[in-house]
């Protein structure tokens, strides 16, 4: 691809040739250095260890076989978009890990489809009755720890500093990871919206990011 400012073939010859002489010193640096060389070395182990992780959640089935693959419905990823009240979106100022796994997910189209899920209030509303959840009593605090099942696995040491993090239900008694409640709830949003498109396929008042 070259730049924008190359308006002639002769300027985008010269820019291309420009380019492979930069790849070629900086491959020479590249051995040289033995920073840059574990930063890079680095780099790609971490590619791999996404695109594995990628590779074992949609292989959850065991079935390697191309006839099968094609035959099993694609899995459906959900991303938060990130999107606050007034229009004001925090989507590119994700964290790297998330931006490098919905990449990763996005290389793998064939096999799943990723969509972008409108986050406002799954975190505070809880995933079981949808009512607003409250900061646990202090007496939930004490006598009565999350479940694992509502905290998604996550140990949990005798002195919680991060009380923020979970949040209680009045109505179902459960005191929730406020992260896994809200993962529950962006799955349960997209259901219903895939749901939505298979009734009425030609209706666009929802829109989806896609």
């Amino acid at each position: 691809m070259t730049s924008k400012c190359c308006s002639t073939y002769a300027d985008a010859l010269a820019y291309t040739a420009y380019r492979l002489r930069h790849h070629e010193r900086s491959h020479l640096r590249f051995s040289r250095h033995k920073l840059t060389k574990l930063a890079w070395f680095g780099k790609r182990c971490k590619s791999g260890a996404e695109d594995s992780l990628v590779q074992r959640l949609l292989d959850m089935d065991n079935d390697k076989t191309t006839e099968k693959r094609s035959q099993t419905p694609k899995v459906l990823v959900c991303f938060g978009d990130g999107s606050l009240r007034d229009g004001v979106s925090y989507g590119a100022n994700r964290k790297p890990a998330v931006c490098s796994l919905r990449r990763a997910f996005h290389r793998r189209r064939d096999r799943c489809a990723v969509a972008d899920v409108d986050e406002y209030m799954t975190t505070r509303c809880c995933s079981r009755c949808a009512k607003r959840m409250t900061m646990p009593p202090k007496h939930k605090k004490e006598s009565t720890p999350p479940s694992p099942k509502s905290t998604g696995d996550i140990a949990i040491g005798r002195r919680r500093r991060h009380d923020h993090r979970f949040q209680f239900c009045p109505k179902c008694g459960i005191t929730w990871n406020r992260d896994v409640n809200a993962a529950r709830n962006i799955a349960l949003v997209a259901r219903r919206l895939v749901d939505y498109r298979k009734l009425y396929p030609n209706n666009n008042n929802f829109v989806t990011k896609k």
